[in-house]
């Protein structure tokens, strides 16, 4: 849950690792999404690359995006895991709320899938397995992922799989079959069963 000893220390985790928006210099614009843009920036002291994620205040006024931003910082305070992206920074402008992560040069597993129209096997196999662990580490912390999709999937320098964005994730579930009800992520990987807004 968010109130355990591990979020509490994520979040005091966050706090001595404070940084303001002086500490980076933007470099480029990485993508944007529906709540915001992800840049790619440098820590003016350190040099080291990082992917920073800005959200509008104006759109944290609607509560259902509120409770996303939340959720993903929350979520991945209590959360590490070596395919799992890393949250190192979470702070806020007069006009912006920040989340800063590590760079992945490799890019989203989808770009690739589009550019090679398929991949080997192996590979496939390679990347499930990756992604099977990432899952069990957020289900072992009683966290529903629910936006699986090769474009939440990214790739690190060495070519290894980092799952990305828990905004639609669901915490606290500690039960099988209750907790997670809603329909959520997005309409081409969903389950046939949620489309059809049976149980699952």
């Amino acid at each position: 849950p968010v109130g355990s000893p591990a979020a509490n220390s994520g979040r005091s985790r966050l706090r001595q690792r404070a940084a303001d928006d002086s500490d980076f210099k933007r470099i480029s614009v990485l993508g944007i999404g529906r709540f915001g843009r992800v840049v790619l920036t440098k820590h003016r002291n350190t040099g080291k690359l990082y992917a920073l994620k800005l959200i509008g205040c104006s759109k944290l006024t609607v509560r259902k995006h509120l409770e996303r931003t939340q959720t993903e910082r929350d979520v991945l305070c209590r959360v590490e895991h070596r395919h799992i992206v890393k949250l190192y920074f979470a702070y806020r402008t007069e006009t912006q709320f920040a989340l800063v992560f590590e760079y992945c040069p490799g890019g989203e597993l989808f770009y690739h899938l589009c550019k090679r129209r398929s991949l080997p096997s192996e590979s496939v196999a390679f990347y499930v397995a990756e992604l099977a662990l990432a899952l069990d580490c957020a289900h072992s912390h009683s966290v529903v992922y629910r936006d699986v999709k090769p474009e939440n999937c990214l790739l690190d320098a060495r070519g290894h799989l980092k799952l990305v964005d828990f905004g639609l994730s669901k915490a606290g579930i500690s039960e099988r079959y209750q907790g997670a009800h809603s329909i959520c992520g997005t309409l081409e990987y969903m389950a046939p069963d949620v489309i059809a807004k049976k149980p699952y």
